[in-house]
């Protein structure tokens, strides 16, 4: 049977790729635009889990680098809030859950996530130095296009 011949992981990609495209509809759409604001951090978790089920290898320097992602994402963003420096002067609402240091918790899981996916789009790249810019440069981009829904209206 051919849907025997389906890997997961590309099934999961398939659902991630849908949710998005959901989502961003349901960004743009101001009929829904509240209700989608409301559950955008449980997207970044679901997004975050299904990427971290579907890695190989299983491994602690996989484990390693998603914390040490989220630890230095949190703690620049906590710098930039309370200081207006790296990003400017902003502030995060309520509407992504439980925060540190004013801070949703989710956005340092969406930092690990991007610097994540930013990494494997990239790892075909053989100098370790232009790796290192491709994947910032792929994480700028990726935050051009998600920084307007992340302004209060």
């Amino acid at each position: 049977m051919y849907l025997s011949k389906i890997k997961p992981r590309w099934v999961v990609v398939f659902v991630l790729l849908n949710l998005h495209a959901v989502g961003v509809w349901g960004m743009y759409d101001v009929t829904y635009r509240e209700q989608f604001e409301a559950i955008s951090w449980l997207n970044l978790l679901v997004s975050f889990f299904a990427v971290a089920a579907f890695h190989t290898p299983r491994n602690l320097h996989a484990v390693y680098y998603l914390a040490a992602s989220f630890a230095v994402g949190m703690l620049a963003e906590i710098a930039g809030v309370a200081t207006g420096y790296l990003f400017g002067s902003y502030y995060y609402t309520n509407k992504l859950g439980a925060m540190a240091g004013a801070v949703p918790l989710v956005i340092g899981t969406n930092w690990a996530l991007l610097g994540y996916c930013s990494g494997m789009l990239v790892a075909g790249i053989q100098s370790v130095w232009q790796r290192m810019l491709a994947a910032a440069s792929v994480m700028v981009g990726i935050d051009v296009l998600l920084e307007p829904f992340a302004i209060e209206h």
